[in-house]
């Protein structure tokens, strides 16, 4: 009985909230303002009432959602930064995580990128400058709000795989015709989106996902089932999607792994057995797979762009602007003088915050790169999956504009996964961070 009264007063707070919310929506004339703020105060108080474990796994797992029709993608934009205030706080009495001074390190210089982003375009009248630095500095803060106080990573990583999966579920489904959630608008020309953005993006989720299973697969995870199910998932996406970074990142994965001495000879069987059974399966299913096309040079698009789709031809203009501009040249300009922008962040970021900020991405990339070429042989599954999902980092580094550092996904991963793979930890200390990880 006492259970329920205490589920009684948040219940119809929740209740009367929502019926405001749907009542004043549905009048003609109701007030939009209201009615947001009414659905507000319920998502805060469910957010409240729910297990905080459940609480950080659905957090995580929305992070790979950018819009699910008809919801505007500033719905799950305001979700994350709640849900993100909300676990920080009902944390508080939480002992700080082992990896939080290591966290520390890594934020603060993507916060200064952020601030000279935002500084640069404010004086250049750069609006990509300016959307990109506000969007680092906010994503930064709401990251690290979580990162520093969750203390079972397992519900991190699991919570993205389970987000990436329904994504990967949603683009499967419009590759057999069928739209659920997404509307699929404009991907592109031989690309599918899921719940992302773009093909890109949505490549790089799957990627992710693939990693993460992969990793609490080659160890003595309880989670081994449903990781099986959420990789296999989002790496049929993957295949489909025709973003071809995904697969960048997927084999510099595989090399880690192989370095490491993860990958046993079950795991390459399985491996390439389901990899010929799909390629078998595909046409007799009406499936293509535009990635596999686009890769191997027999997709359409192909024949309107070349295979870099301009990634390369600009880097040296870039580079030459970086320079001589060390003030920051403004990305608006870059692409109205060339056409298009460098895809990696080193010149992307240094374009738009200076040459400051270009250096300060070097080091960054710098010191991913070691963390990933580093030996990480005795290890549990969460770090496991954080030295993959830094492999898969370094191909977005070298392939995408904004790398790993500009998102809240990316960032929250990229903050964990240096945590758990901090750079001068003693061996001897890995038994004491492993107790806190091996969830």
């Amino acid at each position: 009985m006492t259970d329920l009264r205490s589920w009684l007063l948040p219940g119809l707070l929740v209740t009367a909230a929502i019926a405001l919310a749907v009542s004043l929506l549905a009048m003609p004339g109701g007030d939009v303002y209201v009615a947001v703020m009414a659905a507000g105060v319920a998502v805060v108080v469910v957010m409240g009432m729910v297990p905080l474990p459940l609480l950080v796994f659905g957090w995580a797992a929305l992070l790979p959602i950018w819009s699910i029709d008809p919801l505007p993608p500033v719905a799950f934009d305001a979700l994350r930064l709640i849900g993100a205030g909300v676990i920080f706080l009902r944390m508080q009495r939480a002992p700080s995580v082992a990896w939080r001074q290591a966290v520390n390190s890594w934020v603060v210089p993507i916060l200064a990128v952020g601030a000279l982003m935002t500084t640069v375009a404010a004086v250049n009248a750069d609006g990509r400058g300016w959307t990109t630095g506000t969007t680092m500095l906010i994503a930064a803060a709401v990251a690290y709000l979580v990162v520093v106080r969750v203390d079972r990573p397992g519900l991190v990583f699991g919570g993205y795989l389970a987000g990436v999966a329904l994504s990967a579920s949603v683009l499967i489904m419009s590759a057999f015709g069928y739209t659920a959630l997404s509307p699929q608008d404009n991907p592109g020309f031989d690309r599918l989106t899921g719940l992302a953005p773009s093909a890109t993006l949505a490549a790089s989720d799957f990627a992710l996902a693939v990693v993460i299973g992969w990793a609490y697969l080659s160890t003595r995870s309880r989670w081994q089932t449903p990781a099986l199910l959420g990789m296999g998932v989002a790496l049929v996406a993957l295949l489909l999607s025709g973003g071809r970074v995904g697969v960048a990142g997927v084999a510099v994965a595989t090399g880690c792994a192989l370095l490491a001495g993860w990958v046993r000879p079950k795991h390459v069987v399985i491996g390439v057995s389901g990899l010929a059974g799909l390629l078998w399966v595909a046409p007799h299913i009406g499936l293509q797979f535009f990635t596999l096309d686009r890769l191997l040079g027999t997709s359409d698009t192909l024949t309107r762009t070349s295979f870099s789709s301009g990634r390369f031809e600009v880097l040296p203009e870039a580079a030459r602007a970086v320079v001589l501009d060390p003030l920051g040249h403004g990305l608006d300009g870059f692409v109205a003088a060339h056409g298009a922008i460098p895809h990696t962040p080193i010149l992307y970021l240094g374009l738009g915050g200076g040459l400051a900020a270009a250096l300060i991405a070097l080091a960054l990339t710098v010191r991913v790169l070691r963390r990933v070429l580093r030996p990480l042989r005795d290890s549990i599954a969460p770090q496991r999956a954080a030295h993959l999902v830094l492999a898969v980092f370094v191909a977005t580094i070298a392939l995408e504009p904004s790398g790993p550092f500009v998102g809240v996904a990316t960032l929250t991963l990229l903050f964990l996964s240096a945590g758990l793979l901090p750079g001068k930890q003693p061996r001897r200390q890995a038994p004491v961070l492993g107790r806190s990880i091996e969830a």
